[in-house]
């Protein structure tokens, strides 16, 4: 059986760092779950049992080491003292030491603590092409370069001790003080090493500045120089783009053609210079922002053709004839591909097509919306400025729309665009979408305190759109919540037409199911209705102008003007039968309307027409002026007096009037 690797402690502070065939682990013990647990058990012992004396332990643990698949078996020193001299004090742990430490297999149901043994960070190796690599050591990288680095026989570093980063697959994985490249020239490989450090720098000040510029191409510095040739040729400077370009310039470092030169800056003027005059190659076509129009830019990559793979890109390349290819538009290659019998991203090339105001129109292509705009969308637009906006803006035609369709841009989304067309982003204020109209709609709705309805989203967001002038320069803002708070502070002191549709526009329950309910005359008033109207809405707005009124007007009151209007009331009050007596020598029980229709009968029959009989059937006929309570003892008494009939209240035996004589009129009765 193998002995195991010799483990020697190296240092023991708040980190436990150990050197294992020639590398280093660490084992972290600050603050950790093992140290807790330690001085949990210290606490429990009281130090008075000890009379208050320091003492040390030695216990072992036993930790996992992953790396080498083995466990670490570590005899640990506790030096223990007294929390503080209080009678009740209890111990703690102050130092820690490693007696012994040496590797061994976990035996059966052996206890593993919970931290592990695990490579020390310090120390790195990155592989190079061929025999190189480099190595980081104490902060500082060692680099150990290579014949066999490059192997273009016609390149400049072919046959020179260079160094190139290898895998440039994990190019983003890596540290930015990694070193990428080093050439023959740059630096003194005579001993096949290279040290990256302070003291080195220092010493090379005899090289001349582009020498010494060249010494520490590490990631940071490559990204750096990319970055410079994104923005120089109006490239976006994203991650992607800086890590393609950067890993594009590494490989062709010391192995370019340009000038013969081996310095990575003239491979950066290189590739700089085939940007500037659009060298179009697959290479440069995969940069973010290479196709200005972004329905081309972000379908790029989308396999079209599936007999053969080949993707919108690649489908471009094979049509494009003009001079300047990141200019191409999505329209015209539609209709070079349909030209050369090419497939398209779909049947037509685009999902859906919405028509805007002027030239303007909204595509959506494999699933992102696109608008184009133009100058002529919005005259209230100072000349030349492009927007767009969609032409048809009704509840009905929004209804059938897709939640992320656009209504309408501000003008500042084409503002720096190289072309007049942009990618909506739903997240962007600058983009309004119906989803976006709704979800405004919806706010506005709950801080007025309407219900979520169809029916009051469809009205609301046509107010909350006729509020901002859907979207015209002229309402003086494109946000959306301050035409919503504008609408919200004036709708208080707006006329009642404008909401009473609104579902749950009642705040009384009652009115709001019977607001749509036709109207009935009162047949015992005659004083005629005065408005025009059919339905208790029609009602409630004419006689409360103000939408505040309205909307707290309470059932109650509602009936109380109905009946002083002469209409029935909603609550039956008066045809609900009150009372009984005999008539004709019947028994029969009438209601407060029985009993006022019965009295304006007798008048009738029962008088000629003459100034006392007009202004009792008047005053009878009018509820306006006269309450319910006078009308009806009014009626009783006409029906006493004349017909003799007494009145009792069901269910009491006694009559709403007192009995009085019967007094024989001289004239003739009718």
């Amino acid at each position: 059986m193998a002995e195991e690797p010799e483990v020697k402690v190296v240092e023991f502070e708040d980190t436990a760092l150990f050197e294992i065939d020639g590398n280093r682990y660490e084992l972290a013990l600050e603050d950790s779950h093992l140290i807790h647990e330690i001085d949990k058990r210290l606490a429990k012992i009281p130090a008075s049992r000890y009379d208050m004396k320091e003492f040390t332990i030695t216990v072992p643990y036993l930790f996992e080491v992953p790396e080498l698949n083995k466990y670490l078996n570590v005899d640990l020193s506790i030096a223990c003292q007294p929390w503080d001299n209080r009678p009740d004090s209890y111990y703690v742990s102050t130092n820690l030491g490693i007696e012994q430490a040496y590797l061994r297999d976990k035996r059966e149901n052996e206890r593993v603590e919970e931290e592990k043994v695990v490579i020390d960070g310090d120390f790195e190796r990155v592989d190079g092409l061929g025999d190189s690599y480099a190595i980081k050591q104490n902060d500082n990288w060692v680099v150990y370069g290579a014949y066999d680095v490059i192997d273009d026989p016609d390149a400049a570093d072919h046959d020179s001790i260079t160094y190139k980063i290898k895998d440039l697959d994990k190019f983003s994985e890596l540290a930015g003080d990694v070193p990428v490249y080093v050439s023959s020239s740059s630096l003194d490989f005579s001993q096949g090493t290279s040290v990256f450090d302070k003291d080195h720098m220092a010493s090379a000040r005899d090289m001349d500045q582009r020498q010494l510029k060249s010494v520490f191409i590490t990631k940071d510095q490559v990204l750096k120089d990319a970055a410079k040739i994104l923005e120089t040729n109006d490239f976006p400077t994203t991650q992607h783009n800086q890590e393609w370009l950067a890993k594009e310039m590494i490989k062709r470092a010391g192995a370019s053609h340009y000038q013969m030169e081996s310095d990575i800056a003239y491979t950066n003027n290189e590739i700089a210079e085939q940007l500037k005059h659009n060298v179009f190659n697959e290479f440069y076509t995969q940069l973010d922002g290479f196709y200005l129009d972004p329905r081309i830019e972000d379908n790029k990559n989308k396999v079209v053709d599936i007999d053969d793979g080949r993707t919108l890109n690649e489908l471009t390349l094979a049509v494009y004839h003009g001079p300047f290819p990141r200019e191409q538009d999505y329209s015209l290659l539609i209709d070079e591909l349909k030209s050369a019998e090419l497939p398209l991203l779909n049947e037509q090339g685009y999902e859906y097509d919405l028509q805007g105001d002027g030239n303007s129109y909204a595509q959506r292509i494999n699933g992102k919306w696109y608008v184009v705009g133009a100058t002529n969308v919005d005259p209230s637009l100072p000349e030349s400025w492009e927007t767009y906006r969609l032409e048809d803006m009704t509840s009905r035609h929004l209804a059938s729309l897709p939640d992320d369709a656009p209504l309408f841009t501000t003008p500042y989304v084409f503002e720096d665009a190289p072309i007049s067309v942009a990618e909506v982003k739903p997240d962007n204020a600058d983009f309004v979408t119906k989803k976006l109209l709704m979800d405004q709609t919806k706010e506005l709705l709950n801080d007025l305190d309407f219900p979520i309805t169809e029916n009051n989203l469809n009205k609301m967001s046509q107010k909350l759109l006729y509020q901002g002038n859907y979207g015209g320069y002229d309402a003086g803002t494109y946000d959306m919540v301050a035409w919503s708070q504008a609408l919200e502070d004036s709708v208080l002191y707006q006329n009642t037409l404008s909401y009473f549709k609104l579902d749950g526009f009642f705040n009384d329950p009652q009115i709001e199911k019977v607001k749509n309910q036709k109207l009935v005359e009162d047949s015992n008033a005659d004083m005629g209705v005065r408005f025009d109207g059919e339905t208790i809405n029609d009602f409630i707005i004419a006689q409360h102008v103000y939408i505040y009124d309205a909307r707290n007007l309470g059932y109650k009151q509602l009936n109380k003007e109905l009946e002083r209007a002469g209409l029935e009331r909603l609550d039956q009050k008066r045809l609900t039968p009150k009372f009984e007596a005999v008539i004709d020598g019947r028994h029969q029980v009438l209601s407060e309307h029985d009993v006022i229709s019965r009295a304006l009968d007798t008048l009738h029959q029962k008088y000629e027409s003459d100034h006392a009989m007009e202004t009792a059937v008047d005053y009878l006929r009018n509820p306006n002026l006269n309450s319910p309570k006078k009308r009806l003892k009014l009626a009783a008494n006409v029906l006493e007096n004349v017909e003799h009939v007494k009145l009792h209240k069901i269910g009491k035996d006694r009559p709403i009037t007192a009995p009085k004589p019967l007094i024989k009129k001289k004239a003739k009765e009718h």
